[in-house]
């Protein structure tokens, strides 16, 4: 990671650019990343995030209730990441909160808003051990394209 004060597009981390502005400006995308590249490069913590995967099970399962759950947690910052799946659960979040009591206020507003959660079971990440934001492409594309 290179900063420097001329207000140049600075490389952050892999696919986020940014212009620093001010120093505040890069603690801003350091606390929405959780993690900034350190010049030496190691990975700094800026500070301290809760990370929670919640799996969530809805009590109905007619279309306008998937619609509604959907539609209200696109609009809650915390939730980085929700994805509809098969099994035993209806959907996988992945939670970015302060810390793990705000993480219980974030899900007692969920439950308050009757969004129609029937179940919730909390993983909290106490560790990653891989994060990757990059596709593999090479193994993801067939060979025979582009031949």
């Amino acid at each position: 990671m290179v900063i420097s004060k001329n207000n140049v597009p600075t490389r952050l981390i892999e696919g986020v650019t940014a212009k620093l502005v001010s120093w505040n400006t890069v603690l801003v995308v350091a606390l929405l990343i959780t993690m900034i590249k350190s010049p030496f490069g190691s990975n700094v913590p800026v500070a301290p995030v809760a990370t929670v995967l919640m799996e969530v099970t809805l009590s109905a399962h007619r279309q306008v209730d998937f619609e509604r759950f959907e539609q209200a947690i696109k609009e809650v910052p915390e939730v980085v990441a929700c994805w509809s799946v098969g099994g035993g659960v209806d959907y996988m979040l992945k939670i970015v909160a302060r810390d793990i009591e705000g993480y219980q206020r974030l899900v007692d507003d969920l439950l308050a808003r009757q969004l129609g959660i029937d179940r919730h079971f909390t993983y909290i990440v106490i560790k990653t051990v891989k994060d990757e934001g990059a596709l593999p492409l090479e193994r993801l594309v067939p060979e025979d394209i582009g031949a």
